[in-house]
């Protein structure tokens, strides 16, 4: 599966010129302002909202820089929502353009940028009414839940609010992403290790040294260790890429 995955990826990289980067652009988890951004207006089993509306956006999927909107843009992105385990995320695929953002796309070839940021408007956010709850859902001293955001844009930033949202598989690596798709494979219908597989998927997405170990533990089965050691190996290049 992982050539498969190498060999798609790569032919999509020829198809446009290598100018693209995937990135999670924003996740349900508390940004550096306290508040929370929710992917599907759903958090802790309650529905805030109707969560991220991308109908104007994707009318005109600008990717700018450093929210700069009386500049040109930088590209262009495609967007899509998932999660993994209880984690859920907007997505994008940026294509930078090769007369406004050469610049930014080596910046992040050479691994100097790394992150980006949304521009949304936000309607109706929800606001706790008491310090119990403000603390019950995760959120700063004057935090909010942003359950119906609309977003403007996406920017190429080089510190964002989200500390989550940063570029995938930087320089084409089989990095966490990749790997995941794989361990789900592992995890099908009926399978005795289903449950314990989509918990692991959550941490090691999110990049723990842990889920190693455990995913190794857990590979007593001969195809579940074929398996789980490629993934392994896939998310030591992929980590190794990102932090060096």
């Amino acid at each position: 599966m992982t050539d498969l995955i190498q060999r798609a990826s790569q032919a999509e990289a020829a198809a446009d010129g290598s100018r693209s980067i995937t990135v999670t652009a924003s996740t349900d988890e508390v940004d550096r302002y306290g508040d929370r951004i929710l992917v599907d207006g759903v958090f802790g089993g309650r529905r805030y909202g109707k969560g991220w509306d991308l109908a104007n956006y994707l009318k005109n999927p600008v990717v700018c820089l450093f929210h700069a909107y009386n500049q040109f843009p930088v590209g262009t992105a495609k967007v899509w929502t998932d999660s993994v385990g209880t984690r859920k995320r907007l997505r994008a695929k940026i294509t930078f353009s090769s007369v406004t953002g050469q610049t930014v796309l080596d910046l992040y070839r050479e691994g100097v940028m790394r992150s980006v940021s949304v521009g949304f408007a936000s309607k109706d956010p929800y606001r706790p009414e008491s310090g119990k709850e403000r603390e019950a859902l995760g959120l700063g001293a004057y935090g909010v839940l942003h359950c119906n955001p609309e977003l403007w844009e996406i920017s190429a930033v080089p510190l964002p609010a989200l500390p989550g949202a940063v570029v995938e598989g930087l320089r084409g690596a089989q990095g966490p992403a990749e790997a995941a798709l794989i361990l789900r494979s592992l995890a099908g219908s009926g399978s005795s290790r289903q449950t314990d597989v989509a918990r692991l998927v959550e941490d090691y997405d999110r990049g723990f040294r842990g889920a190693v170990r455990d995913l190794e533990a857990a590979a007593t089965e001969e195809r579940y260790q074929r398996g789980v050691r490629r993934a392994v190996e896939d998310f030591e290049r992929g980590m190794r890429r990102r932090l060096t």
